[in-house]
Formats: structure tokens, C-alpha cells, sequence
């Protein structure tokens, strides 16, 4: 309740308060929106005599009624999800039978209130209850209540306790996403230049901002979204309360928690709300003689531009509930030519004329509730690795560490949030993941540097991983993401085995993909190379999955390994080439080999599976080693381009040369290799092994030798027994070294 005279004089001059058109977050897959209602209430007026007994009659009529207005300026018709009340007497006798009326109203158990006992320093009369909070518990969590100060009165100009509460969608529960901050105070009255408690009333006003800016700067992180609600009991924008709030800095010099007023956007200093006619259609003192703008909602920049991740304003949602500037200043809004309230059209059965006859000091409140509606988008955030200004170690993947951002607003991962890895990290390229995450995506597009990824943890989900970018990434987790591995550009190195997930499908259209020297072998679903994209296998395997004839997977296999030959070696810019086990280039007398499972030849290849594998030239096996067993199946597609079933000669059948038939050169790469295994270790063979071998060659007149050098193929042309001609080429082989 205020205290004021009506001043005589001239009025102030007429401004209209302009109102900024928000911007609405576009949502990225998966996204949800929710709105949430927000009303500020002074409920209880100055019933000072007798004290009173109980909730007055008409407190729960109104904001019944706020609950079933679908309001004109954003078309929204929502329940009210936070109630921040001022002059209560107390939780037991205002607070619990509001909450309690309100759910035998719209139904059991849907509103709560804060257990929180705020203090006051001048008692529960005379307009000096102190705060407390009714919230929607199936909409929001209510995190935490904390009173903010101690009230002293003119001491301090803290007469109420403001009371600062944390809350969270209940959708976004267990994770970082969606918090914000509710300050609910009621300023002390009277005209600014009113001296009370040894102070002007405006000096004391402004002692209690300067509090409440302090503590937001001391508590709560650099960007969070922040509501200051309440009865601000002040005169004008003049005010320097309002000036404090709106600072850019807090008092004690903290660049955070600056707060907008949707109806004066611009900081316009020099307006007066009292007794303005031009203001008419803001006022909330008194419903039956409409004289001041006492209620107010203002909330930091974030959520008035509506920045991503954050509590978001909707434009033109902020009203004084009852009150659309129809009635006249000084008038009454229980008024049957009022049609502020002609909105009121579901949720409940309440008329408009049943929610103005509320609206009066008497039975009801002596102001009208501040309205405004908001709204969150509930996750999947889009993050960016580390901001400067995080709490976070610049170095840990989890969901505890502020080392992400959302535009411009630091926060902590969640599973399903997409996240970008890029150069705007600070110089923060190793990433340390110990724990299970479920990102929607993760996208490594780096240039400058070059990212590393490991630890004890692993991505998994069903999102997608993609390298763009020109620079380098090893990922050196075990991973199970199901969304499937991309690279557009840049080399993405799998620095362990596990790292390319079991089964899923890889896609490269331009860079490479790149597995680390020794990891061993890999298994994917799918595998599709374009745009001069190269899968480097170094000294490693890999397994393809196919679906369809064998013979169109063969194909494609073949043109993935050919286009990458140049030669006898791999050019190293496109296809399924190696760069051998050093890094440096193929080695001597190793080559990649592939194998269909659908030809039963490779042990444990099953059909619709192809393996491709760094081995010995002449392992047509793929088991890391040249025995009799390979010598075998060579000798028997020796001379052949096509097998009995009419498929075309593979390595697996001794084609080694990628030339489309088993030749003399495919004998000698095989007889060079015989008795080795892929670490160039010996195998003791049969004697009888070297036998065939020299007996073939001798047949054939073959020279083989125990020299270190390797000759140019020789001249001679011999005639098989088929009648098949081929060119042989002396290879060094001693049957003996072994």
C-alpha cells in the first residue's frame, strides 16, 4: 500500500513507452518450447485492524483469473507457474491456503509454495508482511530459497526480506539447462522525497536495489537469467532505486545482473508514472482509484533479448492483469465498461465480471497482479567448446565443467546438446572425456589446430560424429555412437581400436580417415568414399558391411582400392590406400588385400562382409602370414581372370598385382613372402612346402635366388600347362633361411 499525497502542480510530460519486438529462438531438432507465466502480486493491502485471521476471500479469485486469460499480446492462454507475493502475513496463515485454494480450484496437487519464512523489520501490518512464492511443481523445480539480507530498516533500507529463488523446468531436471533466478521484494513506500526512519523513502528504496544488485554480482554466474519482481512502491524512472537496477554495473562494480524494463527499453530517466494519465493502462495502485505503476517486472538482458539456452520474454506479454488502459487514472477497474478482461475464455469457469468484483481492497488486494509471460527451450542446446568466461578447466568433457557456450552464454554440457568443436577454444585442443555422453551431434571443425579426444570415457547415443575443418583430430575413446562417422575435410584419426564404432556406417567426401599405425582392425556397417576422400588403413584392417550382390560390393571395393593405387603404390589422395606401417609410405613387399566372405575363402569372413587388410604381398588368406596353404589356392587360379562360378579373380584367389588375373608376378610376390608373418617374424614351414615351390619353379624355369637384390623380370616366356602365358620375374627366396 502506498503512503502518498496526490501532489498539486503540472503534470509530467507525455511519453510513450515503446516495446521491443523479441526475437524468438529457433529451435534445433528436438527441441520443445515452454511457456511459462510469471505473476507478481501485493495481495494483502493494509489490513492492520483487526490483524487478520486468514487469507483474504478474494486473493485466489484473481489469480484464478490469470490462469484462464489467453492474453491479446501473445495470444497465450497458460496457468500461472510462479506467484511472487508481497505484504503475506505469514506462510501458515496467506501462503499454504492461497496454494490450497488455487488446487482445489484447477486440481490437486499442481501448485506448491516455498517453505521459506521470509522476516520483515517493522511486523505483518501496515503494509509490512513479508515475501514468499507460490510456484506450478508441475512446470518448474523449485531449486532453492535463499533470503537475501537482513532487514534493518532504515538502517539499511531493507524493511521486507527479499527472498532470491532458483528454479529449473522440470524437463530439463538433472541437467544444467534452463536455470533461472527469481528476486521477489517489496520496496518501502512513500514519495522519494518523503523523509521516514531518518532517510528519504527513495534513498531507502534504493539502499534495498543496492542490495539486491550486490548479491546477484557476489552469487550468481556472469550470465544468468535473472527476474526482479515485486512492489518497487517507486515514483518514476527518476528514482535512483531504478537507476541501480537498470546500471550497467552492480554498486560494487560488477559488469553482470543489469536489469531492462520491457516498458521503458531505453533507460529513459527523466519519466514520471504517478498520477500520468499517459501511463494510465500501467498502473496497479489502487484497483479502485488507479494512481501509481508500483508493480513491476525487469529482468537481465539475456532474457529480455531472448539470448539461446535462457528464460526468454515474450514481447508485449507484460500487463497489469485487469488493467488495458481503458480506464481512466483515477478511476476504477470493477467498472462494467472495462474490457481489459475479455480475454478471460477457458482454463475455468470464471467470468469477467466475477474477477473485477475481486479486484477491490476490501475483500481482495489493493493492487492488481503484474503479468508476463516467458518461455524456455528445453534442450537440445547447440554448445561451442570452452568460453573464456567459464568456471570450467578448459580441458574436461562433462557435465559439471562450464568449458562450453551457447552464443554468448557460458553453461555446462547435457546429453542430446549438439556440440562444435572449433579454433574459438581458447587454444584448448585436448579434450579429456572420462564419462559415458550422449551428444545429439558432435561436429570437430578445426583449422588452426589440431584436437585430441580421449580418456576413459566414450561418445555414445544416437548422434552423428563429422570432421570438417583442414586440421587434424585424433579420437582415442571407445566409442558406440550410432548416428554414424562423416568426413568432409581434414584427417580424423582413430587413435584406438574402438574408436570408430562397431557396426555403423562411414561416409568420407573429401579428407581422410585415417587408422592410427597399430590399432589393429575396425568393423563398420557401410562404408562411402567421394569427393577424393581416402579411408588410410596404415598397418591396419578393417571390415566393410554391404547389403545386396556380392559382386556390386566387390566392384565398389575394388574401385575404392584401385583409385588409390598409382602404380604399385598408393598415391595417398583418394580411395582406400595406406601409408604404410611407419606413417612414411608402403613397405616393401606389403600391399592391401581384400576378401570377399560370400567366397568362403578368409576364416571367419562371414557373407555380406568384405575385409580389407595391410598384409604380405601373397597372404591371400588375410591371416598376417604366407604359407602352403596361400601357395595353394595361387597354383590353382594361376593363368585365370575368371573363377568357375564366373566371378572375376580377387586377391583372395591370388591376384596380389590388382592386374585382374592370377600371373607369374602374383608367384613371385607370394614365393618373396613365403615363410613370413606381417611383422616379418619366421614361420617354420613343411619341408615338403619348399618342395612344391621348387619343384613349380623348376618346372616352369623359374630362377629363384638367395641375392639381396631383386632383378628385372625376365625375358622368357613359359608355357603352362593350361597354355596360359605369363611373365615371370625373379624374386630373392631361400628356402633354406629358415
Amino acid at each position: 500500500m502506498r503512503n502518498k499525497m496526490r501532489p498539486d502542480g503540472t503534470r509530467a510530460s507525455l511519453w510513450t513507452a515503446p516495446l521491443i519486438a523479441a526475437v524468438w529462438p529457433i529451435a534445433a531438432l528436438g527441441q520443445t518450447t515452454q511457456d511459462i507465466r510469471i505473476v507478481t502480486y501485493n495481495t494483502q493491502g493494509d489490513v492492520s485492524s483487526p490483524s487478520p485471521a486468514g487469507v483474504l476471500p478474494q486473493l485466489a479469485t484473481t489469480i484464478e483469473g490469470i490462469g484462464q486469460e489467453k492474453y491479446v499480446g501473445d495470444n497465450i492462454l497458460q496457468l500461472p507457474d510462479i506467484i511472487a507475493l508481497q505484504e503475506t502475513t505469514s506462510n501458515t496463515v496467506t501462503v499454504s491456503p492461497l496454494a490450497t485454494d488455487l488446487n482445489n480450484y484447477y486440481g490437486s496437487s499442481i501448485f506448491n509454495y516455498s517453505s521459506y519464512q521470509a522476516t520483515t523489520s517493522d511486523g505483518i501490518t501496515e503494509g509490512g508482511g513479508p515475501n514468499a512464492l507460490i510456484y506450478n511443481q508441475k512446470t518448474l523445480n523449485l531449486m532453492a530459497s535463499v533470503g537475501v539480507g537482513t532487514p534493518d530498516s532504515g538502517g539499511n533500507g531493507e524493511f521486507r526480506q527479499v527472498v532470491r529463488y532458483e528454479f529449473q523446468p522440470l524437463v530439463d531436471t538433472g541437467t544444467s539447462n534452463g536455470v533461472f533466478y527469481v528476486y521477489d521484494s517489496h520496496y518501502k513506500s512513500g514519495a522519494a522525497s518523503t523523509k521516514d526512519d531518518g532517510s528519504t523513502d527513495g534513498a531507502l528504496r534504493n539502499g534495498e536495489a543496492q542490495i539486491i544488485r550486490n548479491d546477484e554480482a557476489a552469487n550468481l554466474p556472469a550470465t544468468a537469467a535473472v527476474l526482479y519482481v515485486g512492489d518497487y512502491n517507486l515514483d518514476g524512472s527518476s528514482e535512483a532505486m531504478y537507476q541501480t537496477l537498470t546500471a550497467a554495473n552492480s554498486p560494487s562494480g560488477v559488469n553482470q545482473g543489469q536489469a531492462f524494463d520491457p516498458l521503458n527499453p531505453s533507460d529513459n530517466y527523466n519519466e514520471t508514472w504517478e498520477y500520468n494519465s499517459t501511463y494510465k493502462g500501467i498502473m496497479t495502485e489502487k484497483d479502485t482509484d488507479l494512481e501509481y505503476r508500483d508493480d513491476l517486472q525487469t529482468m537481465t538482458g539475456n532474457v529480455f533479448t531472448d539470448s539461446p539456452g535462457t528464460l526468454d520474454y515474450i514481447a508485449n506479454s507484460l500487463h497489469a492483469f485487469g488493467n488495458n488502459g481503458n480506464t481512466a487514472e483515477g478511476g476504477s477497474v470493477n467498472s462494467t465498461s472495462n474490457t481489459a478482461l475479455n480475454d478471460i475464455i477457458g482454463n475455468g469457469p470464471l467470468t469477467p465480471s466475477e474477477v473485477y468484483a475481486a479486484m477491490n481492497p476490501n475483500t481482495g488486494s489493493d493492487h492488481l497482479p503484474v503479468v508476463a509471460d516467458y518461455s524456455i527451450t528445453n534442450g537440445p542446446f547447440t554448445l561451442t567448446w570452452n568460453n573464456a568466461g567459464g568456471s570450467g578447466d578448459g580441458v574436461t568433457w562433462d557435465t559439471t565443467n562450464q568449458n562450453w557456450n551457447t552464443g554468448s552464454i557460458v553453461t555446462t554440457y547435457s546429453d542430446n546438446d549438439n556440440v562444435i568443436f572449433n579454433d574459438s577454444n581458447n587454444g584448448h585442443y585436448a579434450v579429456t572425456l572420462n564419462t559415458t555422453v550422449q551428444p545429439g551431434s558432435v561436429v570437430i571443425n578445426n583449422s588452426s589446430g589440431n584436437y585430441t579426444i580421449g580418456g576413459a570415457g566414450g561418445i555414445a547415443g544416437t548422434g552423428s560424429l563429422t570432421k570438417s575443418g583442414s586440421g587434424s583430430a585424433t579420437l582415442s575413446t571407445v566409442n558406440s555412437y550410432s548416428g554414424g562417422t562423416n568426413v568432409t575435410a581434414g584427417t580424423l584419426i582413430i587413435g584406438t581400436n574402438g574408436a570408430l564404432p562397431s557396426n555403423q556406417a562411414v561416409a568420407i567426401t573429401g579428407g581422410t580417415l585415417q587408422l592410427a599405425p597399430n590399432t589393429g582392425g575396425e568393423t563398420i556397417s557401410s562404408l562411402s568414399i567421394t569427393g577424393g576422400g581416402a579411408l588410410d588403413l596404415t598397418n591396419n584392417q578393417i571390415i566393410l558391411g554391404y547389403t545386396g550382390s556380392s559382386a556390386a560390393a566387390d566392384a565398389t571395393i575394388l574401385g575404392y582400392l584401385t583409385s588409390g593405387r598409382n602404380g604399385g603404390t598408393w598415391n595417398g589422395t583418394t580411395g582406400i590406400m595406406t601409408s604404410g606401417s611407419t606413417g612414411s609410405g608402403i613397405d616393401p613387399g606389403y600391399a592391401l588385400g581384400w576378401a570377399d566372405g560370400a567366397e568362403g575363402v578368409v576364416a571367419g569372413l562371414t557373407s555380406g562382409q568384405i575385409e580389407v587388410r595391410y598384409t604380405l604381398l601373397g597372404d591371400a588368406l588375410l591371416n598376417g602370414s604366407v604359407t602352403g596353404n596361400d601357395f595353394t589356392i595361387l597354383i590353382g587360379n594361376l593363368g585365370k581372370s575368371f573363377l568357375p562360378n564366373g566371378n572375376p579373380v580377387g586377391w583372395d584367389d591370388g591376384d596380389f598385382e590388382y592386374t585382374g588375373s592370377v600371373t607369374g608376378n602374383d608367384f613371385t610376390d607370394l614365393v618373396g613372402n613365403l615363410g613370413k608373418t606381417a611383422n616379418l617374424g619366421d614361420i617354420q614351414l613343411p619341408s615338403s612346402v619348399y618342395a612344391a615351390v621348387d619343384a613349380y619353379a623348376a618346372a616352369n624355369g623359374i630362377t629363384l635366388t638367395g641375392e639381396d637384390s631383386v632383378p628385372e623380370p625376365g625375358a622368357a616366356i613359359l608355357l603352362l600347362p593350361a597354355g596360359v602365358l605369363f611373365l615371370s620375374r625373379q624374386r630373392r627366396f631361400d628356402p633354406r633361411r629358415v
